[in-house]
Parts: structure tokens; sequence; C-alpha cells
């Protein structure tokens, strides 16, 4: 029943008192706009026939928090973002967009608001792998010439970067074996003048590769006795 009278009175006082409070902390604590520099920006939505080939620099947003909040603030409290479902092959310019990673902070803008972002479209082809060895067999032995499993292998990414590999090389080593080599490598894509070409993937990731070694001449260890004569002045 005193509830029920006094409800209205109540909910009135705690407006009040919550509006005195926010009052006294605004005039205590006010908002202070200030701008927050090198925060990375993610590019998203990129379509699955296109790869970023100039990512977007850094923005700055200029933001408003309480004033007490600032000497926590940086880059890492804001999330700032290009929408690239609607890019095409070269340079598009795109808005920059974001959001503040904390409730007391607000973004007001993005500077610069458009941003420029390089696409190039993917490819992909079937190169030969090839084999380089490093070292010969042991004394006596044989080495027959290296097989590997499989002999092509698909390299795909953006396409200047595709069109620039010739094949895809492997260096490897008998290591004094005598019977058989047998062991996986992970091939590394070059181009024509044996350079290593980045920024491509291969297919599959590693290849197999044999040599088979087999003795060529008949032979032992012996030990060396020399035979003294004379006798020493």
């Amino acid at each position: 029943r005193f509830l029920r009278q006094n409800l209205g009175w109540m909910l009135f006082s705690l407006a009040v008192s919550l509006s005195l409070w926010v009052g006294v902390n605004r005039q205590q604590n006010p908002d202070v706009t200030n701008v927050v520099s090198n925060i990375p920006v993610e590019v998203v939505g990129v379509p699955s026939s296109l790869t970023v080939r100039n990512p977007p620099q850094t923005v700055s947003v200029r933001a408003t928090a309480p004033r007490e909040r600032w000497s926590n603030l940086g880059p890492e409290n804001f999330k700032m973002f290009v929408d690239a479902s609607l890019a095409s092959v070269g340079i598009n310019e795109l808005k920059v967009q974001g959001r503040a990673l904390s409730g007391s902070l607000r973004l007001e803008e993005a500077q610069p608001p458009l941003v420029q972002v390089g696409f190039e479209g993917l490819k992909s082809k079937d190169v030969p792998v090839i084999v380089n060895m490093l070292d010969a067999a042991p004394f006596g032995y044989r080495a027959d010439p290296p097989t590997v499993s499989p002999e092509r292998v698909t390299v795909s990414g953006p396409e200047s970067q595709v069109l620039r590999v010739v094949g895809v090389a492997v260096d490897a080593r008998l290591d004094g074996s005598r019977t058989r080599l047998s062991r996986w490598y992970k091939p590394t894509p070059i181009g024509i003048d044996k350079d290593e070409i980045r920024d491509v993937v291969i297919k599959p990731e590693s290849v197999l590769v044999e040599v088979l070694v087999e003795q060529e001449l008949m032979y032992k260890t012996v030990v060396v006795v020399p035979e003294f004569t004379g006798r020493v002045a």
C-alpha cells in the first residue's frame, strides 16, 4: 500500500538523482574530442576472383570520449575497414568504415574518408618440378637420375606473379646414402633467372624425390702397416 501510494514520487526522485549525477560527472569529466592516428584498415568482402595487391594505408579518426579516458585510448580501440565486395581489377577508391570498441568512445569520422586499394586477378597454371642434386654418391657407388612424384604441380596467386613462374625447384642431397633416397621436399617457385617468386601457392605442397643408389665397385677398407728397416743413429 505504501509503495502504491509513493511509487511515482520514488521514481521521480530516482530520475532526478540520476540526472544530477550525470550533470555533475560531465562537469568534472567532460567529453573531449581528439584525433587518433595510425589505425590499420582491414579489407573485407574481397571477391573470390581477386586478391589485394596494394593494401590501404593507415588512417586517423576523430573521436569523442570523457577526458579521463583519453590516457588509455589508442589505435587498438578502433576497428576500421573497407568493403571490397564491388571491387574490380585495378585501383579502387573505397569508403572507410569502422566503429569504436568501447562504449564510452564515440567515433565521429575517418580521416581520410576514402582510401585507394589495388586489386589483381587470380591465376593458376601447371609447371614442372626441377630436382637439383647437391651432392654425388659415395666412392664406389652410382646414383641413378632422380625421379619426382608428381612431376608437375599447380601454382596459383596474383596473375603478375604466376606468369613469372617457370617451374618449382627442389634441392636434394644423398648425404652419403648407399641404398636408396626417398624423401619429401617442399618445392620453391622460381622464375626464368632462378629467382624465387613469392606470393604464390603450390599444390600439392610437397613432392617425393627418389634416387636409386647402387654399388659399382667392390672395395674394402684396410689398415696401413708401415715396415721399418735399419736403426737410428
